[in-house]
């Protein structure tokens, strides 16, 4: 094996050592530049050489699953304890299979050549072509398959400002075991080098730190219940709620702790105890444990509505809503919002001049709130279709 190996080697140096691929032009499929993921590229490690198949690596299961901090192995004994699921020794690691993924932060747009060295084979794709389970060779973006001594074949992609997902695919079936990618941009003045830690990200797509299912505030007789949901948190360190009465000049109210890590229903609440008579507003924002934070859509209440001259029924509601006032609606606005504050329309008739019915029929299941406005007053309620 070590002779064919030694030979394919030789074939590929009269050749050059380094192929070359026609340019391939990327769109950003990962706007989002941050990465809520350790730096590094997540690296599984299955026991046996995978041989090109690359549905080896969804029909098996890892054995070792940890974060490289760098794809530069271009030596026998750098591996690291790969031992098993790797067969031979922890200096010399031998049949055994790698896929690393993750995105790599393109930071400034311009025209790269990325280059893969492997002994024995292995693959590459960037892009939408990454996020697919099980990518064919037809979509690689280099293709350095097969068995052979070390081998870099590289190819040239022109990339937008962007964290663009990508996956290797590796194995080692006997003797010497190399996986080195690198990359330059000669336009841009970026040298050939090992992809650096501080580009990669071992999530190939950016996750949300907080994915916010509901924030809403409830009038009571004396204060209001500001209320939020989170299906999923990751590295959040705290929330912190702000209020203004103008919806101009905002202050903090409440520190709230996050769940750091967590992917199930979380629910949270603050009680404003002095609210402004009168429209009040807040708004979420959360800080993980670096120090970022987000912004989350402004929310409002109306506390000059507490005795609740205006009803709507019923609620939770299906197919229509209800609209009653003890005083008489002129020139009345609706204003439907969904849970994330977009605007919705929904079509509504004034039955007197002391009911309006909405027609909610056409609505998807889910948390709303409606802005009523009337001679200059205006209310808003927090309605829940079923």
């Amino acid at each position: 094996m070590q002779k064919i190996k030694n030979l394919l080697y030789l074939l590929s140096i009269s050749i050059n050592t380094t192929v070359l691929f026609a340019q391939t032009t990327f769109t950003c499929s990962n706007t989002t530049t941050a990465c809520a993921c350790p730096p590094g590229a997540k690296g599984e490690y299955y026991s046996g050489y995978y041989a090109d198949v690359q549905t080896y690596f969804t029909s098996n299961a890892p054995g070792l699953t940890r974060t490289d901090n760098v794809i530069n192995f271009n030596a026998d004994n750098i591996w690291g304890a790969i031992v098993p699921p790797a067969g031979g020794t922890l200096t010399n690691p031998d049949l055994y299979s790698a896929r690393w993924t993750g995105s790599i932060f393109i930071q400034t747009a311009g025209t790269y050549t990325f280059y893969l060295t492997s002994d024995d084979a292995s693959w590459m794709w960037m892009g939408s072509n990454a996020l697919v389970t099980n990518p064919t060779a037809a979509t690689a973006f280099i293709n350095n398959g097969g068995l052979h001594s070390p081998l870099t074949i590289s190819a040239v992609g022109i990339f937008p400002v962007c964290r663009m997902p990508f996956k290797i695919h590796f194995g080692e079936n006997g003797g010497q075991n190399r996986a080195v990618l690198e990359y330059e941009s000669a336009a841009l003045g970026i040298p050939r080098q090992v992809v650096p830690q501080s580009a990669y990200c071992s999530c190939q797509m950016s996750v949300l730190p907080i994915e916010l299912k509901h924030f809403f505030a409830t009038v009571n007789s004396d204060d209001i219940l500001i209320e939020w949901v989170t299906a999923s948190e990751m590295n959040n360190n705290f929330f912190t709620v702000f209020k203004s009465a103008d919806g101009l000049n905002w202050s903090s109210i409440a520190e709230v702790k996050g769940a750091g890590n967590n992917s199930s229903i979380k629910e949270y609440s603050v009680l404003d105890t002095s609210p402004n008579a009168g429209i009040n507003y807040y708004y979420l924002m959360q800080t993980d444990h670096n120090g970022n934070t987000k912004k989350f859509n402004m929310i409002f209440a109306d506390f000059g509505n507490k005795e609740g001259s205006i009803n709507l029924f019923p609620n939770p509601f299906n197919d229509k809503v209800v609209i009653t006032s003890m005083s008489e609606f002129s020139d009345t606005i609706l204003e439907v919002y969904d849970v994330m504050g977009k605007k919705v329309n929904i079509p509504f008739q004034k039955q007197n001049n002391f009911r309006i019915e909405l027609n909610t029929s056409e609505l998807p299941k889910g948390t709303y709130a409606i802005k009523i406005i009337n001679l200059q007053k205006v209310v808003i309620k927090k309605l829940l279709k079923v």
